[in-house]
């Protein structure tokens, strides 16, 4: 218990103090005029966006969609609004048939890995 409550104090401290600043950077928004730019962008005549990551990189933006209805039952996208598709895995078969049901022509593609050289996202994007 003790060096629990010692931790706590210790990341109290980081936060405040900024030598931590994973624990504070949700509280910024100072990039939020940049990242609304980008999605208008992005979605502007997008019928289709694809998520190629693995692991924690894949899930983070899967459970936030959820939080807002996505693929829950009775879930339908609003008029106008792109469908999302998450491809976690590196199941050709699947990846293939969604590939030749979708159109490239208004389809983005958003590849997501934290490190940059995740081995399974590379093979995805070839």
């Amino acid at each position: 218990m003790l060096q629990a409550k010692a931790a706590l104090r210790g990341m109290k401290k980081a936060a405040q103090d900024g030598t931590l600043p994973v624990l504070t950077v949700w509280q910024r928004e100072d990039d939020l005029a940049a990242c609304e730019a980008l999605k208008d962008h992005v979605l502007s005549g997008t019928t289709d966006v694809i998520l190629l990551g693995t692991g924690g990189s894949s899930l983070g933006a899967q459970a936030l969609a959820q939080l807002t209805g996505f693929r829950v039952p009775g879930y339908v996208p609003a008029e106008g609004a792109p469908r999302f598709h998450f491809f976690d895995n590196l199941d050709a078969h699947s990846f293939d048939a969604a590939m030749a049901a979708l159109d490239l022509k208004s389809t983005h593609v958003l590849v997501v890995s934290k490190s940059g050289g995740t081995a399974e996202t590379m093979m995805q994007c070839f």
